[in-house]
């Protein structure tokens, strides 16, 4: 079988072709490895920027509307407190996929088939706290779009 490759012109080009296209896209896996590693710890610092020394290093747990029971361990709650963030953070509107992509980076789990409706419905059914736009949801007492005069560290509209 071997004599059947070397006898025909061309295969033993075509093969070295292939060998060393795999050894450059092993060398750019490699290089795209590293990138990612630093971007996550770039993640990580950020992340830790925007905690304020008030917040003890964790994440705020601020009441946008008076609520009769604030059930903190219940997924809405921890839906309306990482979207509340995560617009605060962006500065304009935010899709349902936006955010549960920032609930992700933040370890949040959203149970269900689809947990970007899940996102949606919460948000929409927080009327107090948020607004629908164009461009996603916004925080319903927003001055400029994607931003609050809530005080993030003590829930007091300033």
């Amino acid at each position: 079988m071997d004599s059947l490759i070397v006898d025909r012109p061309g295969i033993q080009q075509a093969l070295q072709e292939l060998e060393d296209d795999i050894a450059n896209w092993e060398a750019e896996v490699e290089q795209l490895r590293a990138k990612i590693i630093k971007a996550r710890k770039a993640r990580e610092m950020l992340r830790s920027s925007y905690q304020t020394p008030s917040q003890g290093g964790e994440q705020s747990d601020v009441e946008f509307a008076p609520r009769q029971r604030a059930r903190k361990e219940s997924e809405a709650w921890k839906i309306r407190q990482g979207a509340y963030r995560a617009i605060r953070r962006a500065g304009k509107p935010l899709s349902p996929n936006e955010i549960l992509n920032s609930l992700k980076e933040e370890g949040v789990t959203i149970d269900g088939v689809k947990p970007a409706s899940k996102v949606y419905r919460t948000l929409w059914d927080a009327k107090d706290e948020f607004v629908r736009t164009g461009d996603g949801f916004a925080l319903a007492d927003a001055g400029v779009a994607g931003t609050s005069n809530i005080d993030p560290v003590s829930g007091l509209k300033a």
